[in-house]
């Protein structure tokens, strides 16, 4: 069976169709991560210095955070799931790391900009 240019253009076209919204939802490189907890963001974080940092909250949930080469995550927490800690390190504008019990929410930001107004 020999594969002409028409079979060809549909296997190429579903795969273009699919790369493309991907490759532009994907984040760029995070510059700064928000700590919030229940909405309050408690603490804003570098990303983009180099740094070892643990970060002890002591919540109803306790929550323990590492920040280590420019990636952030939950390292451990009281909850009795532990999705937050299975979730691992974040680095990339738009990841989300969330521990529902304790309302603690780590979110990556920087790197695609933000648009603040439209004008005309």
């Amino acid at each position: 069976m020999k594969i002409k240019k028409g079979d060809f253009l549909l296997f190429l076209v579903p795969v273009l169709l699919f790369l493309v919204p991907f490759l532009a939802l994907r984040g760029g490189e995070g510059e700064s991560a928000l700590i919030s907890v229940s909405g309050d963001v408690i603490m804003t974080i570098d990303l983009t210095e180099i740094r070892d940092e643990i970060i002890e909250l002591d919540d109803t949930f306790h929550s323990t955070i590492l920040v280590r080469d420019g990636r952030i995550g939950f390292l451990s927490a009281a909850c009795p799931d532990q999705t937050c800690v299975r979730t691992g390190m974040i680095d990339r504008a738009g990841q989300i790391s969330v521990c529902v019990p304790s309302r603690t929410v780590i979110r990556v930001t920087g790197g695609v900009p933000e648009i603040d107004a439209v004008v005309r």
